[in-house]
């Protein structure tokens, strides 16, 4: 078959590996994948199945490492606060967000430069084109479909709970309220869906099946969601979490890139956020 020669958007298909590592590469319309073959499939460009993109597993210990120092330099001054019996402010609050984001971006920056190409579009699948926006609106229904399904054994029991803690705390100050709400809306689904659907995930699929690298990605996500304050009610918040997070990483995986996860993320904090504004 012939291929033309200048990938455009409009040619999706294998190319001569500009790269030349091997005989072609696979174009997915915006950039060149890792995706790589010998010769020309004997009908169509299509390649089939293209492999989820992936990257090195050393990837995914890194994004461990840098939740771990993340969430220990971010926490450590709160729990001091608590220790001393003074309540945390708002202020404080948002700094714990800043300096937990900001280690978050700096773990995917480094690690992208470190195992990829140094590109977070590329490397970890941070994009968002105009079709994500109907795309992560059915991302969303299906996050709320999944942690539906995860909590509804435990409806009723005491084992019930909700992780919006600092959006209650907040909520009599509409300023400080609207602040920590635009963090969940804005920043989460940025900084969160780039590392555990980005960094995360792309490293746990270079040693594992998609469905298992999904799922250990999820069953991260929500551990971290674990709030030792809550008790025996971490148990619904766990369960939804990880099933969201089952639905966000599917949503990598198939659209190949960041985008309607970030949106579905987004508009989920937004209910919520909108949710308790209203009570």
């Amino acid at each position: 078959m012939t291929e033309p020669t200048t990938p455009s958007k409009r040619h999706v298909g294998w190319y001569p590996d500009p790269e030349g590592e091997a005989p072609l590469r696979w174009w997915d319309g915006t950039a060149w994948t890792g995706h790589t073959r010998d010769s020309y499939p004997v009908a169509g460009p299509a390649p089939g199945p293209v492999p989820p993109p992936r990257l090195p597993f050393g990837a995914a210990r890194w994004a461990l490492v840098g939740q771990v120092v993340a969430f220990a330099v971010a926490e450590v001054p709160i729990l001091l606060l608590h220790l001393t019996l003074r309540a945390v402010n708002i202020g404080e609050v948002v700094g714990f967000y800043l300096i937990l984001y900001g280690i978050l971006f700096v773990t995917c920056r480094t690690g992208a430069q470190r195992f990829g190409n140094g590109d977070l579009r590329r490397d970890l699948g941070f994009e968002l084109r105009w079709r994500d926006s109907y795309r992560g609106f059915g991302v969303y229904w299906l996050m709320g479909l999944a942690a539906s399904v995860a909590v509804t054994p435990f409806a009723g029991s005491r084992f019930h709970g909700t992780n919006t803690q600092v959006l209650q705390h907040a909520r009599p100050h509409l300023y400080a309220y609207l602040v920590v709400g635009g963090i969940a809306v804005l920043a989460a689904p940025i900084f969160e869906e780039l590392l555990f659907r980005g960094l995360l995930l792309r490293g746990l699929l270079a040693r594992m099946p998609t469905w298992a690298a999904v799922v250990v990605q999820a069953a991260i996500f929500s551990a971290l969601h674990y709030n030792p304050a809550l008790g025996i009610h971490n148990v619904t918040v766990v369960a939804a979490v990880f099933a969201m997070g089952i639905a966000l990483g599917w949503s990598a995986i198939y659209f190949r890139h960041l985008g309607p996860g970030m949106v579905g993320h987004s508009l989920r904090n937004l209910t919520a956020v909108l949710y308790l504004l209203a009570r």
